[in-house]
């Protein structure tokens, strides 16, 4: 029988040691407070998932204390003390400070990668059918037409697309999307998709969006979404900084709820026992 400590005894203020996913297997152990309790099940052979008031996450291998913030009153008098004291310009400038400060934690880093791997994965376009162009050039035009009169199901199908690589990241350990850079890391730019909007890039994003929200169905898992465009060289491409999900995340499509897994360069749909053991192992 397990001794590790079960949900229910691990408190949101504890000081627990965690062993990180890169530590398994060391014996080394991370000490720290908990700030969320990631494992809704009440025992996991490995461990309850936490997250530490530092952003460290593991799974919890010991409670070093019951909690560490009694004096959160103290704390609650203090900052009021401090606001009491302070003017509106101060508050103003404190405020816009942290802010700047948000923003820089928040960055997406903008790097194209070599290839595609377990945590990023590149889209040539978000609905724009390149092999109907690839086809007009290379004078097959029988076969581009043929791709024009099916254009409503491939823009489907690349929408599809998308929303299957961000729930496949979401339900292992988060990644970068691309879109508008080929497989080869080249970018291809957005000029192709913009055209659908105008030339507009909020409308553009808000597509996407509204894509993602008709595909995975799950808002709270989108409102943690981050969004960049990037300029390069006159071309420009489009980043989905997708996050490690706390709960699973479905593709639904077509009264069909299937689930993908990142697995290296590619999003693996899984079935629903092998989606299960995954399940009890990641959540």
């Amino acid at each position: 029988m397990s001794d590790l400590p079960t949900n229910d005894q691990i408190k949101i203020g504890s000081k627990v040691a965690i062993e990180k996913k890169e530590d398994q297997g060391t014996g080394k152990l991370t000490e720290g407070v908990v700030k969320t309790k990631l494992t809704k099940s009440k025992t996991h052979p490995y461990g309850i998932k936490v997250e530490l008031e530092d952003g460290n996450v593991g799974r919890v291998q010991k409670i070093l204390s019951e909690l560490v913030s009694d004096n959160s009153q103290s704390i609650r008098s203090k900052i009021y003390d401090k606001l009491k004291n302070t003017s509106l310009d101060e508050l103003s400038k404190d405020s816009r400070d942290s802010d700047s400060s948000l923003k820089n934690l928040d960055r997406i880093d903008i790097t194209i990668p070599k290839d595609e791997d377990t945590w990023n994965e590149f889209k040539s376009t978000f609905q724009y059918d390149l092999k109907e162009e690839i086809f007009r050039k290379n004078g097959k035009i029988e076969a581009a037409d043929a791709r024009r009169d099916d254009q409503k199901k491939i823009r489907d199908d690349l929408q599809k697309e998308i929303s299957i690589t961000v729930s496949a990241f979401a339900n292992k350990e988060g990644g970068r999307l691309f879109v508008g850079v080929n497989d080869d890391s080249s970018v291809l730019g957005l000029e192709r998709d913009l055209k659908f909007y105008h030339q507009s890039k909020d409308k553009f994003k808000l597509a996407i969006t509204g894509s993602l929200k008709n595909f995975l169905k799950n808002n709270a898992f989108l409102a943690k979404l981050k969004f960049e465009f990037v300029n390069t060289d006159d071309k420009e491409y489009f980043i989905i900084l997708v996050p490690e999900s706390t709960e699973p995340v479905y593709l639904h499509f077509s009264n069909i709820q299937e689930a993908y897994v990142r697995i290296e360069n590619f999003s693996q749909k899984f079935n629903t026992e092998e989606f299960l053991k995954h399940c009890k192992d990641r959540f």
